[in-house]
């Protein structure tokens, strides 16, 4: 087996020490042996870098600590500089990943096999629920900015992928713009990196043989929340750039990834009526509320 090219794991953690672990265990147990964990620790409570350390000793692991405010975005942007100061030879690997997943033994020796020039290798997430998949799949989406909407397709199709499961090779990773924390804090920082380089020409590709499954109890419900206080509504919307659902970072998004441009005005009415019937229908909950209590 050629074992030439590394393969750099980039790992975002905060606290979750025993899903951690679990991540980290999964690697270990690779036939492809040739990689280096980067685990970016934003400021954990637990002690995830020296648990990461006695399980991998300390020549396949680099920590570094973050501020405690990287969030996602902040961190594969650190990641992405820290890579791109290290010359790596340009046919090595760079692996994004969250650390609620599991995946099977020969995972890595698949991306090599699998790795294209120009390409992005994602890898198809399963969802599971205690233990059984819950009928979920993620292979990619193409994003309509008329409807601000997603649409499921198969990989090599999409225009937009995450960042749980990613490969790419080094030389590949470092010509994408990169990722841009000031504007995506956590909520859509990986959309945006990959469709801009979607823009940029880099293209999509999945396999068959590659799958992980993500243990979706470790993952919180996104949707908005309706039976909460006004203020609290309010704040889902307004969090500061942190929530799933934070109107300034939207309308950064469209502002900034939105193509063809002549669309923009067209997307920022959209989400406009949207944000504006989202407050319609709380009010509207509330006062059926009241009324079924009267």
């Amino acid at each position: 087996m050629i074992l030439s090219r590394c393969i750099y794991i980039v790992l975002p953690v905060h606290n979750r020490l025993e899903i951690t672990k679990q991540f980290i265990r999964c690697i270990k147990k690779q036939t492809y042996t040739n990689f280096h964990l980067v685990l970016l620790d934003d400021g954990s409570t637990e002690d995830v870098g020296r648990m990461a350390r006695a399980e991998l000793g300390k020549n396949r692991l680099t920590v570094i600590i973050g501020t405690g405010n990287w969030w996602w975005g902040g961190a594969l942007d650190y990641a992405f500089k820290w890579l791109g100061k290290q010359q790596l030879p340009k046919n090595d690997v760079v692996f994004i990943c969250n650390n609620d997943v599991l995946f099977g033994e020969h995972l890595f020796q698949s991306a090599i096999d699998n790795m294209e020039s120009g390409k992005f290798l994602f890898v198809k997430n399963i969802f599971l629920l205690d233990g059984e998949p819950n009928g979920m799949e993620d292979t990619g989406f193409v994003y309509n900015w008329k409807k601000l909407k997603l649409r499921a397709v198969p990989t090599n199709q999409a225009n937009v992928i995450s960042t749980r499961g990613l490969f790419s090779y080094v030389d590949t990773f470092l010509s994408t713009p990169g990722f841009y924390p000031n504007r995506y804090r956590h909520y859509l920082s990986d959309y945006a990196f990959t469709m801009l380089a979607h823009q940029q020409g880099i293209r999509f590709k999945g396999a068959k043989s590659m799958f992980l499954y993500v243990l979706a109890e470790q993952t919180k419900n996104q949707g908005l929340q309706y039976k909460v206080p006004f203020k609290e509504f309010h704040q889902q919307l307004f969090s500061g750039g942190y929530g799933p659902h934070d109107v300034p970072t939207m309308f950064r998004f469209i502002m900034h990834i939105c193509r063809p441009k002549y669309l923009i005005p067209l997307a920022l009415m959209r989400f406009f009526v949207y944000t504006i019937a989202k407050y319609v229908y709380f009010v509207g909950y509330k006062f059926r509320k009241q009324i079924v209590k009267s």
